[in-house]
């Protein structure tokens, strides 16, 4: 009987994801129509608003101190999907509530970012999802393909419970959408060679196809919020710049794009950040590293990155918890204090 109700959940799960399976960028109207009867947020009032200004990037613990200045707004609370559902359809949310403790404490607002890839439960396995491997972080791990229909399926369930637990919380700014990569996150498969990911299967079609899926997942779960899906080249520019484009076309409304990479430089990924320019829709970022790491940053230093920023169009910046807790630079501060104040962060909202 157990088996049974699984197969039943999962064909549920399965059936809402037959029309984008069949997607293509200009096929998924359809789609989009299907959801226009879900409310999007007003733009009137800053309350529902996208999000905008400086956010802490950890707050776990005592990190939940970078939460005190008055020019943080909020912080981004981050788990693993396997600690969010350590068994097929039981969900523990502990690990953010946890995390909310402190945001809560400070009455700042959140992000939140539910990491896949690595971090995607073992039993996805048990269950008979497909699987490929990646290197991460110097070790081989085993990961489930982002095409994988088990996994879309599951996805879907894991973006329906999240949103009933906290899609109607007004202190939730921002929902990342999962990705099936090296950290689980953002879009990158970094320190794996493109040709091996091509021969486990990744084409460019497949990860758009199954990016637009995760979207709509997450999209329909969290109607009343804004979300961001991360965005970087693997191997080329094309498989970010043709997500972009579906976003734009179906989900602009909610759906942005971030860059877990900002750091004032023009030479790393340049073909991806012409695209950013260009990009009709809101627009988030994290600094790539911290103020002492120079080497990650442009020629303008740790200050630069917030000038790119200002010229990429974006108004919401997670800088590492480093800067607001141990950082002793004042100038690093007032780069910080001074985007809070910017009329980048204060202007009206918009795309």
């Amino acid at each position: 009987m157990e088996q049974i109700g699984k197969l039943i959940i999962l064909l549920s799960a399965l059936a809402g994801l037959i029309p984008s399976s069949a997607w293509s960028e200009d096929a998924v109207v359809a789609s989009q129509k299907a959801s226009t009867s879900l409310k999007a947020p007003a733009q009137d009032k800053e309350t529902s608003a996208p999000p905008r200004g400086i956010f802490s990037s950890h707050v776990v613990g005592k990190e939940a101190d970078s939460l005190r200045p008055a020019f943080v707004k909020g912080g981004l609370v981050r788990v693993f999907w396997s600690d969010i559902e350590p068994k097929p359809g039981h969900y523990d949310f502990s690990a953010i509530e946890a995390q909310l403790q402190g945001v809560r404490r400070y009455g700042k607002l959140w992000s939140l970012a539910v990491l896949a890839g690595p971090r995607a439960p073992d039993w996805l396995f048990d269950e008979g999802a497909g699987s490929m491997e990646i290197r991460f972080r110097g070790d081989r791990v085993r990961i489930v393909p982002y095409w994988d229909l088990l996994l879309q399926a599951r996805l879907k369930l894991l973006a329906e419970a999240l949103g009933k637990k906290y899609g109607n919380d007004e202190t939730l700014k921002l929902v990342y959408v999962p990705q099936a990569t090296s950290n689980g996150i953002e879009g990158h498969f970094n320190g794996n060679r493109y040709e091996d990911l091509q021969r486990q299967g990744f084409t460019p079609d497949k990860w758009v196809r199954a990016a637009g899926e995760a979207i709509d997942s997450f999209y329909r779960a969290f109607p009343q919020k804004y979300l961001a899906f991360e965005v970087h080249e693997i191997g080329t520019v094309e498989t970010p710049e043709r997500i972009m484009r579906l976003i734009e076309k179906n989900y602009r409304d909610r759906v942005g794009i971030a860059v877990w990479w900002l750091s004032g430089r023009e030479n790393y990924q340049n073909a991806l950040l012409q695209e950013v320019r260009d990009f009709r829709g809101y627009k988030y970022a994290q600094a790539i590293g911290r103020s002492d790491q120079g080497r990650r940053f442009g020629a303008g230093g740790y200050g630069g990155m917030f000038e790119q920023a200002k010229k990429l169009g974006i108004r919401y910046i997670e800088v590492w918890n480093y800067e607001i807790t141990r950082n002793r630079n004042p100038e690093v501060t007032q780069s910080i204090e001074g985007f809070s104040r910017s009329e980048a962060v204060q202007g009206e909202p918009g795309a």
